[in-house]
């Protein structure tokens, strides 16, 4: 009996945070600089102009990869060329990872959740007599 594959098989995921975690994505600007990257940004994302230096250090640090923004709210754990916008991760490897947080069924309301707690700290401020 023959095996098979599939090889569009993708693993969707919708929390930004299980992706994040997950794949192990460097999120911070200042862990970068202590790897020796120099940015001009505070999202520890790299543009093309920086994906020489990116590719470089992931061929020579294997325990790091590239995970490329593709289109809006979509992330894969690869290297895709000419896409606009790539990030540092040192976690699972796995290609077929994808991240698209824009279909989350609970997207509506963890939305919600986000704009209430901050009209709550607008509201605590106002009513602090300091603001």
């Amino acid at each position: 009996m023959g095996a098979t594959a599939k090889k569009d098989h993708i693993e969707m995921l919708v929390s930004i945070d299980d992706f994040t975690a997950r794949v192990g994505l460097i999120n911070s600007y200042i862990e970068l600089e202590w790897l020796g990257f120099k940015l001009n940004n505070y999202c520890a994302s790299f543009k093309p102009a920086n994906l020489s230096a990116l590719l470089e250090f992931c061929r020579i640090n294997s325990e790091y990869h590239v995970v490329t923004y593709v289109s809006p709210g979509r992330y894969v754990n690869k290297y895709v060329s000419g896409a606009r916008t790539y990030c540092l991760a040192n976690g699972d490897k796995n290609p077929a990872l994808v991240l698209n947080h824009l279909i989350d069924p609970q997207r509506h309301l963890i939305e919600e959740d986000v704009i209430s707690s901050a009209l709550a700290m607008l509201r605590d401020i106002k009513g602090s007599g300091k603001g």
